[in-house]
């Protein structure tokens, strides 16, 4: 990896690849005593490397690329698991028969629906829409409504009049 990150050594018995190194064991680690055991650096300094600018930049860009190893390894595994799953609901499960020879049985039904139901809820989400309709009730409010119904029910009005008709 090519860092753009300026790492100052000026004054320091550790070159650039040295701090650099460090930096990247201590994001693989997680930890700053075990990374400068592995790198063989006192663990003030590598401290005050973590604290530093070009520290913190280091760290970040080591993420960012890190990040990027890690989806295209997830988007390589999500893929052969669809290519898989697909194989299997096409021409069913590989299993060996009682010679040890390989036999591809039908993948049953609750397999196959579990898989539909899965991989649904998954298409639902990447296209922004719902995977459930949840219908609630506010049940305060619901009694709220009673209330005014009984209230105008009971302040009913009794008009009077006759009434004329066209015959």
């Amino acid at each position: 990896m090519t860092s753009s990150i300026k790492i100052t050594s000026q004054g320091s018995q550790y070159s650039k690849q040295d701090k650099h190194a460090f930096i990247a064991n201590y994001v693989t680690l997680g930890s700053i005593t075990k990374a400068a055991q592995l790198s063989d650096i006192p663990a003030r300094t590598c401290s005050d490397w973590v604290k530093s600018e070009w520290g913190q930049s280091l760290i970040a860009e080591i993420h960012t690329q890190k990040s990027v190893e890690i989806d295209a390894a997830m988007t390589k595994i999500i893929d052969n698991a669809a290519n898989h799953v697909i194989d299997s609901l096409e021409h069913g499960d590989e299993k060996l028969d009682k010679d040890n020879n390989i036999i591809r049985l039908r993948m049953d039904g609750k397999a196959a629906a579990t898989v539909m139901g899965i991989a649904f809820d998954k298409r639902q989400i990447m296209r922004n829409l719902p995977t459930a309709i949840n219908q609630s009730i506010d049940n305060k409010a619901l009694a709220k409504l009673q209330q005014q119904f009984q209230q105008l029910s009971k302040q009913s009005k009794v008009i009077e009049g006759e009434v004329i008709s066209d015959d």
